[in-house]
């Protein structure tokens, strides 16, 4: 909420200047880091970071998606949306989840379906993760799940994965609040512990003549 300009003269005759109340959270510095690069290079993948995970066992489909949408019900940090404040990035918890996407295709054209898929960037005015079931005419299944780098790292994407089958199997799912616990971060002593190690190791090397600049990044690897 922004206060208009004709509301300066206030009814005591004091002057007073129009004060702008953001709604949103702050980023994170490794968020912004990272959103500072997808804000640079905006069509660019480079951050969806995607898994294809092949289930050979008897899967159903629609559980599986609705044990997805738990987890992210019970996380806010799966519920990140980075929007734009006046021209701030803020984080905002959004209370909508979108389900996963059904699709029918070979098990032969996964790989492919996937890969064209990962081109896109993940939208997080929208929301930080692509998640989409593809169902195979033999019986198996495999899961499509990408989750933007300014959400997540490899571990954190393992923890969604376990929360999931967890879900799936009936079991209670509690997430810790990211949010919740950066604000009152002064007192975890797993911050501390990570300040400590970082202040202590030595510097990396500068990159040598072998790495070049490159100022339109595209996804070079496979997993």
């Amino acid at each position: 909420m922004t206060a208009s300009p004709g509301d300066e003269a206030m009814s005591d005759g004091s002057n007073a200047q129009p004060v702008a109340l953001r709604s949103g959270t702050p980023l994170t510095p490794m968020q912004r880091s990272l959103w500072a690069s997808q804000h640079r290079h905006p069509t660019s993948p480079l951050q969806n970071m995607a898994l294809l995970t092949h289930i050979d066992g008897s899967v159903d489909a629609r559980r599986l998606s609705a044990a997805f949408e738990l987890v992210v019900r019970s996380s806010d940090l799966l519920r990140t949306r980075i929007v734009s404040d006046d021209g701030v990035a803020m984080v905002r918890v959004s209370d909508e989840v979108a389900a996963s996407e059904l699709v029918d295709v070979p098990r032969s054209g996964a790989t492919a379906w996937s890969l064209e898929r990962v081109r896109h960037p993940i939208d997080l005015f929208q929301r930080g993760y692509d998640s989409a079931i593809l169902q195979h005419d033999d019986g198996t299944t495999s899961w499509y799940l990408a989750l933007h780098h300014a959400i997540t790292d490899a571990t954190s994407s393992m923890l969604v994965f376990d929360a999931t089958a967890a879900a799936y199997a009936g079991d209670e799912v509690e997430i810790e609040s990211y949010y919740g616990w950066w604000r009152s971060r002064g007192a975890d002593p797993r911050r501390e512990r990570a300040e400590r190690y970082w202040q202590a190791r030595k510097p990396a090397p500068k990159v040598g003549r072998l790495y070049r600049s490159v100022n339109r990044p595209e996804p070079a690897s496979t997993r």
